[in-house]
């Protein structure tokens, strides 16, 4: 049994949430609350994972199953907590009265997540009506939007430059799926977007490739917006777009080293192309183009091409000589601006650019290519068919619940958790092996349920009011735990879309 606070308790534990308060007023943080037996338990940081705070939040004392995961900010006297999940009923009356305790004055506020009713499982056509929230794609709205507030992010690479997905609410993995979706690639920054002045700074949970605030830079730069990047990295360092660092040159000084993240991702293409052919026009003082300097730098790509043709799939030989063509006929009209674009394009596409060692390059052959897209849509596919088998699968396991022994619960809680890791890590194969083996021990399960007798009998109405009330509080707990995972894998959109999730 918990242990029963004190009135100096009350007031130790105000001042820590106090705290905790004036640092989420200067920068969002993670969090998670827990329900507990006198009040709540409240774990919330700027960098730690809301999952990990959850964790931390129930061993607390008096800790309880029930609470929620978010996004904490603080706006004026409003405690506003964006949630990854459905929050547990009466959370925020018991919010509102914890705060009371420990002597907080500000009021809570839960804002649920807007797709939740749209992804629910149960097969009502006015929810599967409700249009999820699409995440804003046009660069200068998110510019202008991020200015106001900040957004989550996700900023992909592709084959035509980047992709960018960003929206206030919507959580990084659905718009690093939606990104995707729109031909963003594996590799980029996911993070939170802010913008100041001409400044972009995106404060990234994972990091990203070492060239990316240049190449950021860059893409926008081509779109009309003239903007610096700084990119916080997870570790409290900072990558930027090197303006500063041709500054400090300029001025005789010594930049400070990037040498850790420039040698972790130097093999990255897109990076090194945007580094050596796109860094002038974004930090938009591009030196004066001459057609003598623009022929060279012809001259030098065509060179690099003429040496790597040879071990090319011939239908990319052909159309890279096609490229070069268009620049050179570009370039002999005059179109000097035209003639520079072509080249960062194809820059960009392929790695090389004038600044390139002149040595043979290896492009991967678009039968290749096809391949792997094929496999990446085949297991997008079938995820995508477990998901609905799990919704198919969840009133049965439910009802199963109501009777279980809680040896039964925890062996197929555990199959369900087991299954839900292996479908976020596209782990595919495994998860159909987990999928098969919970239906069959929920069979077995069940049929032992209906052979036994006096057990069964009390299961069906002889329980106390105590033990049927918390077996009613067990199973909310899995109705939202499974809600959960059948929402963070797709949930309805899942079953919607023909593209996979």
């Amino acid at each position: 049994m918990a242990k029963k606070k004190s009135k100096e308790d009350w007031k130790k534990e105000g001042t820590a949430v106090k705290a905790l308060f004036a640092a989420a007023k200067k920068k969002e943080h993670n969090c998670a609350i827990v329900i507990c037996a006198e009040g709540l338990a409240i774990e919330a940081d700027p960098r730690l994972p809301a999952d990990n705070l959850k964790k931390k939040a129930r061993k607390r004392d008096g800790a309880t199953p029930k609470g929620v995961t978010g996004k904490l900010k603080i706006n004026g006297t409003s405690i506003e907590v964006t949630c990854l999940e459905e929050p547990p009923g009466g959370i925020e009356s018991k919010f509102k009265q914890y705060l009371a305790k420990i002597g907080v004055k500000m009021k809570p506020v839960l804002i649920v997540p807007q797709e939740e009713a749209a992804e629910a499982v149960e097969d009502a056509p006015a929810e599967a009506a409700v249009a999820e929230e699409e995440a804003e794609s046009d660069i200068g709205a998110i510019l202008e939007k991020a200015r106001k507030k900040p957004h989550n992010a996700a900023w992909l690479l592709s084959d035509a430059g980047l992709v960018l997905k960003a929206h206030p609410r919507l959580p990084l993995e659905k718009l690093q799926q939606q990104a995707k979706g729109e031909g963003g690639g594996q590799r980029g920054a996911l993070g939170v977007m802010t913008v100041s002045g001409k400044t972009v700074t995106l404060t990234c949970e994972e990091e990203p490739p070492g060239n990316f605030a240049r190449l950021a830079k860059a893409w926008m730069a081509e779109q009309g917006h003239a903007y610096k990047v700084r990119v916080s990295l997870p570790d409290g360092g900072e990558l930027t777009d090197g303006e500063d660092d041709e500054a400090d040159e300029a001025a005789g000084a010594t930049p400070p080293s990037t040498e850790g993240h420039e040698e972790t991702h130097s093999g990255d293409r897109e990076a090194a192309a945007e580094t050596e052919a796109q860094d002038r026009e974004a930090a938009g003082a591009e030196e004066e183009l001459s057609e003598e300097r623009l022929a060279a730098e012809l001259a030098h790509v065509k060179e690099i091409f003429e040496l790597s043709y040879e071990g090319m799939d011939p239908e990319q030989a052909k159309q890279l000589k096609a490229a070069l063509e268009n620049v050179s006929r570009t370039l002999a009209s005059g179109d000097l601006a035209g003639a520079q674009n072509i080249l960062n394009k194809l820059g960009l596409l392929t790695g090389v650019t004038a600044d390139s060692p002149l040595e043979p390059i290896t492009m991967a052959a678009p039968s290749e290519k096809s391949s792997e897209e094929g496999d990446r849509a085949t297991q997008k596919q079938r995820k995508k068919e477990l998901t609905k088998e799990l919704a198919d699968l969840k009133p049965e396991l439910l009802r199963h619940m109501s009777a279980a022994s809680p040896e039964q619960k925890k062996l197929l809680q555990d199959m369900v958790k087991t299954f839900g890791v292996q479908m976020k890590a596209m782990d595919i194969d495994d998860a159909q092996t987990t999928f098969a083996s919970l239906r069959e021990k929920l069979t077995e399960a069940t049929e032992g349920v209906t052979e036994g007798s006096a057990e069964g009998a009390e299961e069906n109405g002889e329980l106390s009011e105590e033990k049927r009330a918390n077996r009613m509080s067990q199973l909310d707990e899995l109705e939202q735990s499974l809600q959960s995972l059948i929402s963070g894998l797709g949930g309805m959109e899942a079953l919607r879309q023909t593209d996979g999730i």
